[in-house]
């Protein structure tokens, strides 16, 4: 936080943040033994008067599908509407708007999440234009379009195996 003006939270860790928040987050990825460390975070982040962005909205799903590359329903809800029997899974438009606008506004910063590069984030449209998804479609999971030994899509210089694919 020392290091920024505004921090972006997203993926499986945005929802330890939200469960912190008091919010409910129904099945989604949650790191209870961190809800006390988000706190501390959310609270340092107000005092050093940086922006700690959230998600808005979410998309959930019921559970992932079996095989992991089936089609898939995913509705898209506020994060104060998230039930408790789904899962929240990534960002939804909203979020995506307002994360792409932050982005376009920064001064400088680092990207440390590789899963940005390439996302038209000019594109994202704050009022569910065209850009948005629908209330609810059906989702396509694919293979990585690169090796476990191929060069890592993030430009460090790494074996995919060996930087963004560690956890693969």
């Amino acid at each position: 936080l020392e290091k920024c003006d505004t921090l972006i939270i997203g993926g499986g860790m945005a929802y330890t943040f939200l469960k912190a928040q008091g919010k409910e987050i129904g099945n989604s990825l949650c790191d209870e033994t961190k809800v006390d460390y988000c706190l501390e975070m959310m609270a340092k982040a107000e005092k050093l008067g940086k922006k700690l962005l959230l998600p808005v909205d979410s998309g959930v799903i019921a559970a992932f599908p079996n095989p992991i590359d089936a089609e898939i329903d995913v509705d898209y809800v506020s994060v104060d509407a998230i039930p408790a029997d789904k899962e929240a899974c990534d960002i939804g438009p909203e979020t995506a708007a307002l994360y792409a606008e932050a982005v376009k506004n920064a001064k400088a910063g680092e990207e440390k999440t590789p899963g940005l590069k390439g996302i038209d984030l000019k594109g994202a449209r704050a009022n569910g234009g065209s850009d948005a998804p629908a209330k609810s479609q059906p989702v396509r999971r694919s293979e990585p379009k690169v090796g476990r030994n191929d060069p890592c899509p993030c430009g460090s210089g790494k074996k995919y195996k060996q930087c963004c694919g560690l956890n693969e």
